[in-house]
């Protein structure tokens, strides 16, 4: 639970910071995945076979397709985090907002720090999805 945090919107807090740290490590595996460089494996295959023109296109075809679904599969999961992020945040927003759960000035303090993180890394979302 993190400090300030009282009453009820504790456990909305907890949660949505949960989420948040799951939708960093998420971030890292894409951007990690995305940027995997592709000559690795092809050459390694490449190694292994009898070179001609038709397989050093079936490879890299392969390694490309097997990549892009790669980076589909983890792209979704990004998704699928982000969507859990965004609705623990409005869960805790709405708890620590109505003044149910016993919130107070230093609950809205934080939930203002955690705004500004939080709209951070949609940036960095945002910016990591498009590109």
């Amino acid at each position: 639970m993190a400090q300030g945090q009282t009453g009820e919107c504790a456990a909305e807090h907890e949660k949505w910071s949960k989420s948040m740290v799951s939708l960093r490590d998420q971030l890292e595996v894409y951007r990690r995945v995305k940027g995997e460089s592709l000559e690795p494996r092809i050459m390694e295959q490449l190694q292994s076979s009898s070179v001609t023109r038709t397989t050093v296109a079936r490879i890299v075809q392969s390694t490309i397709r097997e990549h892009d679904r790669k980076v589909a599969e983890v792209e979704k999961e990004v998704r699928g985090v982000a969507a859990r992020e965004k609705s623990a945040f409005t869960d805790w927003h709405a708890c620590v907002t109505s003044g149910s759960g016993g919130s107070n000035k230093s609950d809205r303090a934080l939930l203002q720090t955690a705004l500004k993180a939080r709209q951070k890394l949609l940036k960095e979302l945002d910016a990591i999805l498009l590109n």
